[in-house]
């Protein structure tokens, strides 16, 4: 009975699927802190003892 032909890894397309979720995810994470950091959140100008309409207290 004949062996079943060996394929490669590089050439069954979930590896490369796999391989760019891979390489995407850190380069996300790594986007987005660089643009939370570029623009910063302005102060809310709701008050500082309330916050979404709601006492803090």
């Amino acid at each position: 009975m004949k062996s079943p032909e060996r394929v490669k890894p590089h050439r069954v397309p979930i590896v490369w699927l796999a391989a760019a979720i891979l390489i995407a995810t850190p380069a996300g994470i790594v986007i987005t802190i660089a643009l939370a950091q570029r623009y910063p959140d302005e102060p809310s100008s709701a008050g500082q003892d309330s916050l979404l309409n709601m006492p803090l207290s």
